[in-house]
């Protein structure tokens, strides 16, 4: 790091031009599907504190453990952008598909058919609420996350500039 720091960059990074630019030809040097799988590699891990405060707040709402158990973090699709998600897994190996229903609430319900069950037709059955439980759990854990982002940024920061000038 450079010795004469400007003002304003006493708590941050500050990198030099030729430094910058050293910087800038590393990362230039390294293919995009592996900065992509790298990236991703940093970023989950952050995702960790966010992922058990929801995982906590989810079980004093869920009866069963199906919906604690499909708590996690979720690979964004974008190729270009990488990105991780943490919600309510909805594959085939995870119970959790009524996490939406808790997160986000329902409208009024009616229920319709036909039998002794449904006697009384178009009868109301009542409105879910929105707990918004990830938004309170991403509140909960933000400076544990941004925390353990910024270590795992550093960390490969500094390998990929050791790789690059090996």
């Amino acid at each position: 790091m450079a010795a004469n720091v400007p003002h304003g960059f006493e708590n941050g990074v500050y990198l030099d031009t030729a430094e910058w630019e050293a910087f800038v030809k590393a990362v230039k040097q390294v293919p995009t599907e592996f900065k992509r799988h790298e990236l991703l590699k940093v970023i989950r891990p952050a995702c960790k504190p966010t992922v058990m405060a929801l995982k906590r707040i989810v079980s004093k709402h869920d009866h069963t453990g199906n919906l604690e158990d499909s708590v996690g973090t979720i690979t964004g699709k974008n190729k270009g952008f990488p990105n991780v998600l943490v919600g309510y897994r909805r594959n085939s190996r995870y119970k959790g598909y009524h996490g939406v229903f808790l997160e986000h609430g329902t409208k009024p319900r009616y229920r319709r058919g036909k039998g002794r069950l449904f006697s009384k037709k178009n009868k109301y059955t009542g409105v879910m609420p929105a707990f918004n439980l990830v938004e309170k759990a991403a509140k909960e854990s933000e400076a544990q996350a941004t925390q353990a982002l910024e270590k795992a940024v550093v960390k490969y920061t500094e390998k990929a500039i050791a790789k690059a000038f090996r």
